[in-house]
């Protein structure tokens, strides 16, 4: 009896030291990520060195080298011989290009219309969708203006694009997003209210039109539905041009974001 008694003492200790470890390795696990994103974001912001890098994460110089190593090691991060700096790894342009390929069925039954816009207003025609809170491009298609993006790398808060995409979410997920985001610093844009009422009117109404006036554009987007993740249409060039023709312009892309969304829903 005696001895039955230690064997189940002994298991329930085991089990509680068991419990522990796995609570500790679990901490230093998510501890483990969170540094790691610190150190990844650093390195998107061009802080590379080892000091710059620890003092700006709060981290010691060893712990710092030590997880670079293991993101060079995985392609993540790789660093300069000559000026012994860091930065991002080639692995992060794989990706990028993978986002392209994953959404290569929306491409697919997107690249008709986009073409036929540009043919018909001869501006340059985008689509994009919603990864994270960027916005990602994946297809650009130039007009006969050859009519570049003045900023190609968009974030979720200006732009026709970014509200085209935002309207598709729920009021709260609304709340949530620019929640996250910081205050844009564009005077035309800086009334947050402002901008949620534009995403709610956007929703409603079905496309938006966006004018840029320090630099003299015009921004005109529409919702894609039914997709697995918010995207849409875009056409974006100078206001003197595009300012005559906005309503065709909505016209016919509403009617290209229609049959966009309906080739999603039947397949």
């Amino acid at each position: 009896m005696i001895k039955k008694t230690n064997t189940k003492k002994r298991s329930t200790k085991s089990k509680k030291i068991n419990k522990l470890s796995q609570k500790v390795g679990k901490t230093t696990a998510v501890q483990s990520v969170f540094r790691t994103s610190k150190i990844l974001k650093c390195l998107g912001n061009n802080i590379g060195s080892i000091k710059d890098i620890a003092e700006e994460c709060d981290l010691s110089m060893t712990t710092v080298h030590r997880i670079l190593q293991s993101l060079e090691e995985s392609e993540l991060a790789f660093q300069d011989p000559i000026e012994s700096k860091y930065y991002l790894g080639p692995l992060f342009t794989q990706l990028s290009v993978t986002q392209v390929n994953l959404h290569r069925y929306l491409t697919s039954r997107s690249y008709e219309e986009i073409n036929r816009l540009s043919s018909l207003f001869g501006e340059s025609t985008t689509l994009d969708v919603e990864v994270g809170l960027q916005i990602i491009t994946l297809l650009h298609v130039l007009g006969k203006f050859n009519y570049g993006m003045i900023n190609p790398e968009k974030v979720m808060f200006y732009s026709s694009v970014s509200k085209a995409i935002m309207s598709q979410h729920s009021d709260d997920e609304i709340e949530i997003i620019m929640g996250q985001l910081k205050s844009p610093t564009r005077e035309s844009v800086t009334d947050i209210e402002d901008i949620k009422k534009q995403i709610i009117e956007t929703r409603h109404q079905g496309y938006i039109v966006y004018h840029e006036p320090t630099e003299g554009i015009t921004g005109v987007s529409v919702p894609i539905r039914n997709y697995i993740c918010p995207a849409a249409l875009s056409v974006v060039g100078p206001e003197i041009r595009l300012g005559q023709i906005t309503p065709n312009i909505i016209e016919e892309m509403k009617i290209s974001a229609s049959r966009i969304s309906n080739s999603i829903l039947k397949t």
